[in-house]
């Protein structure tokens, strides 16, 4: 093995009206942690039981603000934050740019289709199906082709190794 190079890089911002709503929200939680500190007579186990959750909404939204994409030599990495898959080339099997359906995932993040394809969605956008032996991955991307490309490139070179 030698040594990994970073041959692509994107980092996609969250649908702004969905980042917007969830802001708004994280918000409004914000306010009321705020509120149970202020006003007094709040029992401390109450202002536990308000400030966990909220302060879970406020960590999620900011971490699933922007999906990270790296391929380097070896393979491609991606996700949310703190929650991130990579995927060696040499286990990927096939690669496709596919446009994201909503009613296949229902949503934004990281998402599970019922065919059992985990989504790491940013945007409605085009994206690019990863399968793997195990698992098959669709992200949300602004170049499918280049990172089809790129995946063909690298996929053909890490057979003709072994």
């Amino acid at each position: 093995m030698g040594i990994s190079k970073t041959i692509y890089d994107e980092e996609q911002l969250t649908q702004s009206w969905v980042m917007r709503v969830a802001w708004f929200g994280a918000s409004l939680a914000g306010l009321m942690i705020i509120a149970t500190l202020l006003i007094s007579g709040i029992p401390p186990l109450f202002r536990l039981a308000v400030a966990l959750p909220l302060t879970f909404t406020l960590l999620s939204v900011w971490n699933f603000r922007r999906l990270r994409i790296r391929a380097t030599t070896e393979g491609i990495t991606f996700g949310f934050g703190i929650f991130r898959r990579h995927v060696r080339w040499r286990d990927v099997v096939h690669v496709s740019a596919r446009p994201y359906i909503f009613l296949r995932f229902l949503g934004w993040g990281i998402r599970l289709d019922l065919r059992g394809t985990v989504g790491f969605i940013a945007r409605t956008s085009m994206g690019v199906q990863l399968e793997t032996r195990r698992l098959k991955y669709f992200i949300s991307t602004d170049h499918p082709e280049a990172i089809c490309d790129l995946a063909q490139k690298y996929i053909g070179a890490g057979r003709k190794q072994t």
